[in-house]
């Protein structure tokens, strides 16, 4: 029974996309959060404590807070490492995919954007999630063509003007 409970556990998970090298940088938080952060945590916690009373201890309820997020992040790290997909970016000539710089025309403004998995998407560096509206798409569009995704404002499209796969 226990087999079976676990199993449905694990097909409800979540998986997520990324790179080996996008894993890498996971496992590199995880590792600085569990030997750097955490500790100065508990050390901070272990001085509050000190001070006595913890009932009227500020100190110690900060240090408390603090761990508590450090907990939340380090499980959600854990998750992601234990449930990431390894994806490679495979380049089509001539084809948007995932990892495509992409020029783009939206009314008169020209615009260029990479498409990434959903953890590497970064707006200000221009770098959109291939399962955003505007990311998912450009997917499978080619220079010429028009992608036409919905905006916060209604109806958008973008005209593809040039593919780059860097």
């Amino acid at each position: 029974m226990a087999k079976a409970k676990n199993q449905q556990l694990d097909a409800r998970a979540e998986r997520y996309k990324m790179t080996e090298s996008g894993r890498t940088r996971l496992i590199e938080a995880l590792r600085t959060l569990e030997t750097e952060e955490l500790p100065k945590v508990l050390e901070a916690l272990g001085e509050a404590r000190s001070y006595g009373d913890l009932s009227e201890n500020s100190e110690y309820k900060a240090a408390r807070e603090e761990q508590a997020q450090l907990d939340v992040r380090r499980h959600d790290l854990e998750d992601l490492i234990a449930n990431a997909v390894i994806v490679e970016y495979e380049h089509k000539e001539g084809e948007c995919t995932l990892g495509s710089t992409v020029t783009v025309e939206v009314g008169k403004t020209t615009a260029v954007y990479t498409i990434v998995n959903s953890l590497d998407a970064n707006p200000f560096e221009r770098k959109i999630s291939d399962v955003s509206p505007l990311g998912r798409a450009l997917i499978g569009k080619v220079v010429g063509e028009t992608a036409e995704y919905e905006a916060p404002g209604g109806k958008a499209s973008a005209k593809i003007k040039k593919i780059e796969h860097i």
